[in-house]
């Protein structure tokens, strides 16, 4: 891993968003958002005991993963 081509994708990126500030909201609000409703959710369900660990609790993770790849992956390319 070199460090002078990370830190050419970092220089890109950045260009990027100087020029449209609309990845910002594609890399960091959606993804926040994602995180705090998948959270509260999950909060909901762990409070009646509804939410055993195993694949639903691995399922709510798998999403919110996805989500943020997503969004960062579509900010970048659009």
């Amino acid at each position: 891993m070199k460090l002078y081509r990370i830190r050419s994708v970092i220089l890109r990126h950045t260009y990027e968003v100087r020029r449209n500030a609309n990845h910002i909201t594609y890399m960091v609000y959606w993804p926040v958002v994602n995180i705090l409703v998948w959270g509260f959710f999950t909060l909901y369900l762990r409070h009646g005991d509804r939410l055993q660990p195993g694949i639903l609790s691995c399922l709510l993770g798998a999403v919110i993963l996805w989500g943020l790849f997503n969004s960062t992956e579509f900010a970048f390319n659009h």
